[in-house]
């Protein structure tokens, strides 16, 4: 039985492997990102782009699986959270040195969407499976943290209609440190749609399952963007999911398909620091070309 589980892994990708893909392209996705503008790159930088649409949604798909298999989920999302906020003050701190010249580094905030895409599947399975075990006790309380940590988003919303202050557009680089420590979903990479097509993705349970939930996603996109595709003018937290270039997520579910289940061999670490140092070598790069 043993062998024939062995077997089996050798086939298709590890999630290791898939890990290196999503990596892959998110690399060529910043190559194009930072460097639209550079002589080198000439019409380069558009395909790029396209390969690098498959990185977000292999991140998650593999975040989902590392919810399901991980010792401490509590350790998992606080690991993600500290990702994001060491990122984000990263920026921070080189925007504060490089002021002078007016340059500018972006926060990269993949961390942050998907702490919140672990946070709210974490807690949301535990407050179900303590209403399951009669612990309502626990359960009520899960479910009040669950509520709790959409209070920066909602507060964000307020903001965005004037009914509340929002730290988040503060000068400089104010307002970056305080998305790196108090993050909004509305500010995350692909916001709070993605967010809950993950949630969605995680509790089908099943890998075949959230390929499909994934796959109806992407398909359904591809349909509103062709009934109208004027919505794609108009980015929300939706509709920037309508826009052509973001309509190649599509191919990433070749890749979900060859996953076998098994870890496969790769640092844990490397990919929290690749993701941040990757990031500010290409933007130093190509502000010097």
């Amino acid at each position: 039985m043993s062998r024939l589980k062995t077997e089996r892994a050798t086939r298709g990708l590890s999630g290791a492997a898939i890990k290196r893909i999503a990596l892959a392209a998110m690399t060529l996705d910043h190559i194009g990102y930072f460097g639209a503008a550079a002589p080198a790159l000439r019409g380069a930088a558009a395909s790029l782009r396209i390969l690098g649409r498959i990185a977000a949604p292999l991140f998650l798909f593999m975040l989902l699986s590392g919810l399901d298999h991980t010792r401490s989920r509590t350790r998992y999302v606080l690991r993600l959270y500290l990702a994001g906020a060491a990122e984000g003050l990263l920026c921070v701190l080189v925007n504060l040195a490089a002021q002078r010249r007016g340059a500018w580094l972006p926060s990269g905030t993949m961390f942050q969407t998907l702490f919140y895409t672990a946070l709210i599947c974490a807690l949301a399975d535990a407050s179900v499976r303590a209403a399951r075990e009669g612990r309502a006790g626990r359960a009520c309380g899960l479910a009040a943290a669950l509520a709790l940590s959409f209070v920066p988003t909602a507060w964000d919303l307020l903001a965005g209609a004037g009914r509340a202050a929002c730290p988040w557009d503060l000068p400089g680089t104010a307002g970056q440190a305080v998305q790196s420590v108090l993050p909004s979903m509305m500010r995350a990479d692909y916001g709070p749609a993605f967010v809950l097509l993950g949630a969605a993705m995680f509790f089908a349970r099943q890998t075949p399952r959230r390929i499909v939930v994934f796959t109806c996603f992407a398909a359904g996109c591809a349909v509103c963007w062709a009934l109208a595709p004027g919505l794609a003018e108009r980015p929300t937290v939706l509709t920037q999911f309508f826009h052509p270039l973001q309509l190649c997520m599509i191919l990433a579910v070749p890749v979900m398909l060859q996953y076998n289940g098994a870890r496969g061999r790769g640092s844990k670490w490397g990919y929290y620091f690749y993701y941040p140092l990757h990031r500010l070598a290409l933007w130093l790069l190509f502000r010097w070309i």
